[in-house]
């Protein structure tokens, strides 16, 4: 799915689509520089709830059970607003529960993951994963379990799909 495919119903409450440099002074502020790929998505997307129920596929890290998680929205960046921020996300999830200050939430599903940047391998290109921040990794009980979804932002843009989509395509 494209970018240009989305629907959009409407924003977080409250929010508004903020600027490329509010996006990449938060960015900048917290260590990080996000890809262009990302910055133009949420200079258009960020807060957005999509209409369309879409989704992605992943495999649950710890028993290798594949599962679906709509998306329920995309976080934003407006520091205006702390309900449904990056930043709000991010310290509640990232730096103040887990030690996980080079994960970067930026969408939540239906499920209870967040889609997230992972910045742990490189500063510049990070991989996207699915994080489920209630319970701890089996293989690293100092993360939250993880799953890999993608290896750039545009990549997991790609890999979503229409909830209907798949469930056409895994009926069980």
């Amino acid at each position: 799915m494209n970018k240009e495919s989305f629907r959009i119903n409407r924003l977080r409450r409250g929010s508004k689509r903020m600027p490329a440099s509010v996006i990449e002074q938060w960015g900048f502020e917290h260590g990080f520089h996000f890809p262009r790929d990302f910055v133009d998505f949420f200079t258009e997307f960020g807060g957005a709830i999509p209409e369309d129920e879409v989704g992605y596929e992943f495999t649950y890290e710890d028993d290798g059970v594949k599962g679906f998680a709509p998306i329920i929205g995309f976080l934003h960046f407006d520091p205006d607003v702390r309900q449904g921020s990056v930043d709000d996300e991010y310290r509640l999830r990232c730096t103040d529960h887990w030690d996980q200050p080079l994960l970067v939430p930026f969408a939540d599903t239906e499920i209870s993951t967040f889609a997230v940047l992972d910045f742990r391998r490189s500063r510049h290109a990070p991989a996207v994963y699915d994080v489920y921040f209630f319970d701890e990794s089996k293989a690293d009980p100092d993360r939250p379990s993880m799953t890999w979804l993608a290896d750039s932002f545009t990549d997991f843009i790609d890999l979503l799909e229409r909830e209907e989509d798949y469930l056409a395509r895994n009926p069980d």
